[in-house]
């Protein structure tokens, strides 16, 4: 039986309009390596923004790639019943991934700059 596994990310931003990369909480690393395949479940912010006018976006990067999806923190409140789920994600591991996260502000009333957490679930260990 898979278990589940919860990461935390933290991105400094410091520029609206400028992606940086997310660092692990716990590794201080910027990408994961996948050793088999898994599934990103769930996205929530970690804690919410500072503000309900921040408008955050955060992507998911493949192997340094875009890799399409995009997480808002606008929709990705834990205190909300308008949160938006994001998954399932599904990655394959073949051929060797890397996962990474880039944020960016595209919008805020928060004095910048300032570090924006977030949680990633993903369906098992790497």
């Amino acid at each position: 039986m898979a278990v589940p596994l919860v990461r935390r990310y933290n991105s400094a931003l410091a520029v609206v309009g400028v992606p940086v990369n997310a660092t692990d909480a716990i590794t201080g690393e910027t990408t994961l390596q996948l050793s088999n395949d898994n599934v990103i479940e769930d996205f929530v912010n970690s804690p919410d923004t500072a503000s309900g006018g921040d408008l955050i976006r955060t992507q998911l990067f493949i192997n340094q790639l875009e890799a399409g999806p995009a997480f808002f923190s606008v929709s990705s409140s834990p205190t909300t019943a308008g949160r938006q789920p994001i998954g399932p994600i599904p990655i394959s591991a073949q051929g060797g991934k890397q996962i990474s996260y880039r944020s960016q502000a595209d919008a805020t009333v928060t004095a910048l700059p300032y570090t924006y957490s977030f949680q990633i679930r993903y369906r098992n260990f790497f």
